[in-house]
């Protein structure tokens, strides 16, 4: 189910393995995923983490919607107030430095 998860996906959720570079996008995806998923835990290194996604979003277009329904998918369901704080932040953040595709 498109809820929040406390398990890092195992593939992408936007990219089919027929593109062009899936086998890289599908690795990005879920090293995003986990990055998200460590920073709403407050790990060590939090500024880092937030950088790597918004660094991939920004040099990687075909990121931007994955990385988008990533974030809503942790939203989704998601009953923790500080899990949620921390991914409007990330959000937030996104929305500053570019924006979902127009698909």
């Amino acid at each position: 189910p498109f809820c929040c998860r406390k398990q890092c996906i195992s593939k992408s959720l936007t990219i089919s393995d027929d593109c062009i570079n899936a086998n890289i996008f599908q690795i990005m995806a879920v090293q995003i995923h986990q990055s998200l998923l460590d920073y709403m835990g407050e790990k060590p290194n939090c500024v880092t983490l937030a950088r790597d996604i918004i660094v991939k979003g920004c040099e990687f277009v075909q990121m931007r919607d994955e990385i988008y329904l990533l974030l809503i998918m942790q939203l989704t369901n998601n009953f923790n107030a500080v899990s949620v704080a921390r991914v409007w932040q990330v959000i937030c953040m996104c929305v500053y430095y570019f924006l979902p595709t127009s698909m």
